[in-house]
């Protein structure tokens, strides 16, 4: 199986206070290239602490990360910045757009940061908002745009380095049941379309049971895995 995941006894603890959170306890972990999975499990389980490290935003404190070729316990900080905007995309519950920035800017703020030319920015930003069906609200602010509209300003901006890998924290949790379906659609298309992989954080069965795999976290751990 082509893998483009693999976690090996990974571990990371935080202090609250007086007491240690086991957020993720030794966990092992391959995620198939290509596949859509949900990652599911009660409040406080680690499901986001699981999609940080694997994302690079957070460090384990034990254990080897393998995202692709990238080995992320031997990555630097400048190495590991430069991964999280090209190899990664990242779709959030809250959206996370700037409410300065028209669409096609929020869009192309990725493309920035990884050294394209201004020239090139726009265009590639204008086409992949034209792929989620946002071609004529590219000069929109965030605030002129509804929810559904302001996820999908998020897919495309996360989409806009090809990215090998999309991990979505709740993607559909700020919409109501009919934009939400529309959004996961989207998202799933997209992510087939371009042959990524998609990890989707959700305490939704309906999202869930949309997956190739399901992966159940509590405490920490993996407690069991499903293939769809």
């Amino acid at each position: 199986m082509d893998t483009i995941v693999e976690m090996r006894g990974v571990s990371k603890t935080y202090r609250v206070g007086d007491e240690t959170i086991h957020a993720l306890d030794r966990v092992d972990l391959a995620i198939a290239s290509r596949s859509v999975v949900a990652v599911t499990g009660p409040s406080g389980s680690g499901k986001s602490t699981l999609a940080n490290v694997i994302g690079g935003l957070d460090r384990p404190d034990a254990g080897s990360v393998r995202v692709g070729p990238h080995v992320l316990e031997q990555t630097s900080d400048r190495q590991l910045s430069s991964f999280r905007n090209t190899a990664i995309g990242f779709v959030f519950q809250s959206f996370n757009l700037q409410p300065h920035l028209t669409a096609a800017e929020n869009v192309a703020m990725p493309l920035a940061f990884a050294g394209v030319k201004r020239s090139k920015r726009r265009a590639r930003a204008e086409a992949v908002l034209a792929d989620v069906g946002l071609a004529d609200r590219s000069g929109h602010l965030p605030t002129q745009l509804s929810g559904g509209q302001r996820q999908r300003v998020a897919i495309a901006r996360a989409l806009v380095n090809q990215p090998q890998l999309i991990i979505a924290d709740e993607p559909t949790g700020n919409l109501d049941s009919q934009r939400g379906a529309e959004i996961l659609d989207l998202l799933i298309a997209s992510v087939r379309e371009r042959g990524a992989t998609l990890l989707i954080i959700t305490h939704d069965a309906d999202v869930a049971r949309r997956a190739d795999g399901v992966l159940h976290v509590r405490d920490g751990a993996i407690t069991r895995e499903v293939q769809g």
